[in-house]
């Protein structure tokens, strides 16, 4: 499992596939116990300085766009979780 994550870079639930079949092979026909390891956190990475805003803040950032289309956008980059260089990259 260590190889699927560090060298070919799977995602976890790619190996969380991988590590089902093994851990079927090894308790269901083989009679062995198997160990599985724990899923990652969800939520911002660890390695990123990301803020989350609370509800009302959310609520304040979009109230303060006066422009209809402009809000729109706004609340369109918040809703897919794009990060300032994707928006920035986004074209319409």
């Amino acid at each position: 499992m260590l190889h699927l994550v560090k060298d070919r870079k799977l995602s976890y639930s790619s190996v969380n596939h991988a590590a089902s079949a093994s851990r079927f092979l090894f308790e269901t026909v083989l009679g062995r116990a198997s160990h599985r390891p724990p899923a990652p956190a969800h939520g911002p990475c660890a390695t990123e300085a990301a803020e989350l805003l609370a509800r009302q803040e959310v609520t304040h950032l979009f109230a303060c766009c006066s422009h209809p289309v402009y809000r729109t956008v706004l609340q369109t980059i918040y809703a897919a979780g794009l990060r300032i260089s994707e928006a920035c990259a986004a074209r319409g």
